[in-house]
């Protein structure tokens, strides 16, 4: 619960009675709350507290996804470390674990029974990307940061007080920051939940808005924490022997193996059959005498949405011309997943085949989105790993030289 923090953090008592004595004769500014904020928040030295962590998306016409996780959080101030300036350490539900001890990072994850283990001295910046992660570092630090970014001449315009608000029985400041950057089709707001006793930022609220086409995707972030308790008593919580039980250890940071590259420039592509959404089937060797695009793809893949746009205008341009461009979803269940819909919604003709996954070894596929184009001789003459910029350019390059 958020109820009775001030009687859990007794040195800041006193200020808070005094400050909130003076709220209650004045107005707040957008910048006295966010000092306030900055001031409450830096006196905090440890605690412990539980993390809900919620998404929400939606799509008109398609799925509807939740996803909930409870987080287990508890943290403690390094003197001796600086970059992180915390211990920490976090337990999710399905009891995937994360301990920083000051000089190692662990990383368990219960489905292999792995531990993974990286060092301050051997990967700094992994270390100190620990601090952009409210999983695990101090929630409230983690959103002061952000309010803190706002808490200057320029910029604390583009905070706006909306009232006060109950939030699970604690009255908090509602705080809306306008977006950093305007994107033409995207909309988003980001609330914060600031207890109006502590000063102490409770929730994180984030909504985006994108459409594609016809389709209108809605995705809804709502973070914050409860059974909040401060100046916990010193313990061996922050060892590591108090994760989970594992299987092998692993060096994180040793360098990873090398990754398998898609199938080379060069090579004949092998054949294959595959259904498609409009119940017939298609083999490759039936599209011999056509340049033929193939994108493996899958609905949850946002830069395979952005790539299957680009492909869905190149399509149109050579439409009259032999080229073939063929989607390859490698995941999505046609029924389950409602691809018809998915590609309607997004203004998608070109024909799209699924069970993608039975082809993916043969083209060194690992990853997606990735593209591959076969000359009129069943050649590769042109592949991509993941998305790029420069796609549209190149693509128009390799097919007009080709024509």
């Amino acid at each position: 619960m958020l109820k009775s923090l001030t009687m859990r953090i007794p040195s800041l008592s006193i200020i808070f009675i005094i400050v909130c004595a003076g709220c209650k004769s004045q107005k707040l500014e957008p910048k006295q709350l966010l000092d306030l904020v900055n001031s409450a928040t830096s006196k905090i030295e440890n605690g412990s507290y539980t993390l809900h962590n919620n998404y929400y998306r939606s799509v008109n016409g398609e799925d509807t996804v939740f996803k909930k996780n409870v987080i287990q959080c508890r943290f403690r101030k390094n003197a001796i470390e600086r970059s992180v300036g915390f211990q920490l350490y976090s337990s999710r539900d399905d009891n995937y674990q994360q301990l920083f001890d000051g000089e190692y990072f662990y990383s368990l994850t219960p489905w292999n029974q792995t531990l993974e283990i990286s060092s301050v001295i051997t990967s700094p910046g992994k270390i100190n990307d620990l601090k952009s992660d409210y999983t695990i570092y101090p929630f409230f630090k983690y959103l002061n940061d952000g309010l803190q970014y706002y808490n200057t001449d320029s910029m604390i315009g583009k905070v706006i007080i909306l009232g006060e608000e109950m939030f699970r029985g604690e009255k908090c400041y509602k705080v809306e920051t306008l977006p950093r950057k305007v994107r033409n089709k995207m909309r988003s707001a980001h609330y914060y939940y600031i207890s109006a006793n502590t000063f102490l930022p409770v929730r994180n609220y984030v909504t985006f808005e994108d459409s594609t086409g016809k389709a209108r995707e809605v995705q809804v972030f709502d973070d914050w924490i409860g059974e909040i308790k401060f100046d916990i008593p010193s313990s061996g919580g922050f060892l590591k022997s108090s994760l989970g039980s594992y299987n092998r250890e692993v060096n994180a940071d040793l360098p990873a193996d090398k990754p398998v590259s898609l199938l080379a420039i060069g090579t004949y592509a092998p054949d294959w059959e595959l259904p498609l959404l409009d119940g017939s089937k298609l083999n490759l060797s039936g599209l011999r005498g056509k340049i033929v695009i193939l994108d493996f793809w899958y609905k949850a893949c946002l830069p395979c949405q952005k790539q299957m746009t680009s492909l869905q205008a190149l399509h149109e341009k050579y439409k009259d011309s032999p080229v073939a461009f063929i989607g390859i979803n490698t995941k999505d269940d046609p029924a389950r997943d409602k691809l018809s819909a998915f590609l309607t919604n997004r203004g998608i003709t070109m024909r799209s085949a699924y069970q993608g996954s039975k082809i993916e070894a043969d083209y060194h596929v690992t990853a997606s989105p990735a593209l591959f184009v076969i000359d009129k001789t069943g050649k590769i003459v042109y592949n991509l790993d993941g998305y790029s910029d420069k796609l549209i350019e190149d693509l128009k390059r390799v097919i007009d030289e080709r024509l």
